[in-house]
């Protein structure tokens, strides 16, 4: 059998499966009239997906994910105990805390942190309508 160059040895024929790849992509170049706008076009919007918007999100994700969300609601299990028991639940009713207040516990940090990654999200957004406008009117 064919070994495999990743290191999986499952017996597929690796290199005939990359000269498919480049092959296909290859009439698919010659075939398409402007492949090279959509070259541009993937390479532009990818960019700036990879560059500014998803660490930027994912750092704004994780950061609002450590904000204190004040109290929790109560868990219902599959027994459904909470509905079984609604005077308990009625009897001991769960602390509220002021949503101002709970805002008001966020450091200047997080804060700073959220306002630069909403701007690189922004610039990120901006960059990318840019770069396709750029680009189509290039054609």
């Amino acid at each position: 059998g064919w070994e495999g160059s990743g290191g999986g040895g499952g017996g597929a024929p690796w290199p005939l499966l990359r000269c498919g790849v480049v092959a296909s992509a290859c009439c698919l170049a010659l075939g398409f009239p402007d492949f090279a706008v959509v070259l541009s076009l993937i390479g532009c919007v990818c960019d700036m997906a990879i560059c500014f918007l998803l660490p930027a999100s994912m750092h704004l994700a994780l950061t609002l994910a450590e904000v204190p969300r004040g109290p929790q609601l109560p868990q219902v299990s599959k027994e459904g105990d909470l509905l079984a028991a609604p005077s308990r639940r009625l009897s001991s009713p769960a602390p509220r805390t002021d949503r101002a207040r709970r805002w008001g516990e966020v450091s200047a940090g997080t804060w700073l942190a959220v306002a630069v990654d909403l701007a690189l999200i922004a610039l990120g957004a901006v960059g990318m309508v840019l770069g396709v406008s750029s680009t189509l009117d290039d054609t």
